[in-house]
């Protein structure tokens, strides 16, 4: 089975990026990733139920000692295979790199294969554009500034039916402190 760890906006936050992608759709036509929910990529794996049993134990673990905060979009950009998206802030994206660097490194205890998706955190609007779409997409949007509350993972399971993936389950950051190697005097 194909899952997706990721992050999910505020439901503000994806009716923004709904309203982003149909705008963009009314001017260019269907383009691959117009009916996606908003969402910032951890990883992508393969693994049987068994296994994501106890990958789902390590994620509500490592979610227990992550800090909740805002994350702040403040563009709009482009890969170079056309893919156009809205990014985060420096501050944000080396926040959201840090957690995902540390979930990436327990996970690969079970997934050895771990295809690391959230190197470049972003927001896709849309994928697998031509030359001609892209200059569209980057004139229709030119800035954005926007955020939301960024307070756990979701893990989702792809549905070949629907050919979406869903979300099986969320893992709320509890902002645990870590007590690293510290000892009580009393």
């Amino acid at each position: 089975m194909k899952y997706s760890l990721v992050i999910h906006p505020s439901v503000d936050f994806i009716d923004y990026v709904k309203d982003l992608k149909k705008q963009l759709e009314e001017k260019i036509g269907w383009y691959a990733s117009v009916n996606s929910l908003a969402h910032i990529s951890v990883c992508e794996f393969e693994s049987d139920e068994i296994n994501v049993e106890k990958i789902k134990e390590k994620l509500a673990h490592l979610a227990g000692f992550e800090k909740a905060q805002y994350i702040y979009l403040s563009d709009f950009n482009n890969y170079r295979q056309h893919t156009f998206y809205i990014q985060p802030s420096l501050y944000s994206k080396a926040y959201l790199k840090d957690i995902f660097r540390r979930v990436i490194h327990q996970l690969k205890l079970y997934i050895p294969e771990l295809n690391e998706k959230g190197a470049d955190p972003h927001v896709t609007i849309a994928r697998k554009l031509d030359e001609d779409k892209m200059i569209i997409a980057k004139k229709l949007f030119t800035h954005i500034d926007k955020s939301f509350f960024c307070d756990g993972f979701s893990l989702r399971k792809f549905n070949a039916d629907k050919g979406q993936y869903e979300i099986i389950q969320t893992f709320p950051f509890e902002n645990k402190n870590r007590e690293e190697g510290q000892l009580s005097l009393f």
